[in-house]
C-alpha cells in the first residue's frame, strides 16, 4: 500500500513540490535526531497518570437519579 501511495505522489506532483516534500522529510528527521525525545521524568509522569492503580473507595456512595413516574392522562384523572 505504501508503494502504491508513493507511486501516486510521484505521478501527480510536480518535481518542485516533490523536492520540497523530500526536503521537509529530511529536515523533520534531522530535527528529531537533534532535539530527541522528551526528558524521561516527563514521560514517567505521563505513564503514572494513565496507569491502572487501585482506586480508593469513594467517600459517599453513588446515587442514581430516578426518573419520576409518568403522569396519568387527563381523561384518566376524572
Amino acid at each position: 500500500m505504501l508503494k502504491h501511495y508513493i507511486a501516486y505522489i510521484k505521478q501527480h506532483l510536480k518535481p518542485e513540490h516533490l523536492a520540497k516534500i523530500k526536503l521537509a522529510i529530511i529536515v523533520f528527521c534531522l530535527m528529531t535526531l537533534i532535539i530527541g525525545p522528551p526528558p524521561a521524568p516527563h514521560l514517567h509522569e505521563l505513564i503514572e497518570g494513565h496507569s491502572m492503580k487501585p482506586q480508593i473507595s469513594t467517600p459517599k456512595p453513588v446515587v442514581f437519579a430516578q426518573i419520576p413516574p409518568p403522569e396519568l392522562p387527563y381523561f384518566a384523572k376524572e
